[in-house]
């Protein structure tokens, strides 16, 4: 869908929706600025490439220590309701001779989650690009986000917390 075309819809969604439509004069801008938050911020990641996100491995050259990464902001969008997941996930893996650096690590995170995408499909796509990246001994991925489809539609209830967890490799033994 062309950015133009984007506009148009968010132009008759806003003339459409319930409540009072913006005046003529903000219309336009309205709908651009929904476009771009759209298109560049909330769906930013669907044209990234989750391992080129992620960026070269390092060579590592120590001793092989548990890496983990924690509190990582995001949000992603529920493409059954167009509503945000907002949370936070948490990395570890087990190197064998790649690391990756805390800057792609958030790089991947963000390529992913700026989707599109449930969130349990979000985690596993991150799974699956760092085996392939970095193909460590073992990882696991944590995404606890709190799902506004549950917090401000249906059940309507705040502070909830869903979690979900991928484990790969020899931490699927506990």
């Amino acid at each position: 869908m062309s950015n133009e075309s984007l506009i148009a819809a968010f132009s008759t969604l806003l003339t459409k929706l319930p409540g009072q439509p913006p005046a003529e004069k903000d219309l336009e801008s309205w709908a651009l600025r929904l476009a771009s938050a759209w298109a560049e911020e909330l769906l930013g990641g669907e044209h990234i490439d989750p391992a080129k996100a992620l960026g070269s491995p390092m060579e590592l050259t120590t001793r092989r220590q548990a890496i983990a990464m924690s509190g990582i902001r995001f949000s992603l969008v529920c493409p059954h309701h167009l509503t945000l997941a907002i949370g936070e996930a948490s990395i570890s893996y087990q190197p064998r001779h790649h690391v990756a650096g805390p800057s792609g690590l958030v790089r991947l995170i963000d390529a992913v989650t700026r989707r599109r995408i449930l969130q349990e499909e979000a985690a596993e796509l991150i799974a699956d690009t760092l085996e392939q990246v970095l193909q460590p001994q073992h990882l696991e991925i944590t995404l606890s986000t709190e799902q506004t489809c549950v917090s401000c539609r249906g059940v309507r209830r705040q502070g909830t917390e869903f979690v979900t967890s991928v484990r790969r490799g020899l931490s699927n033994a506990t």
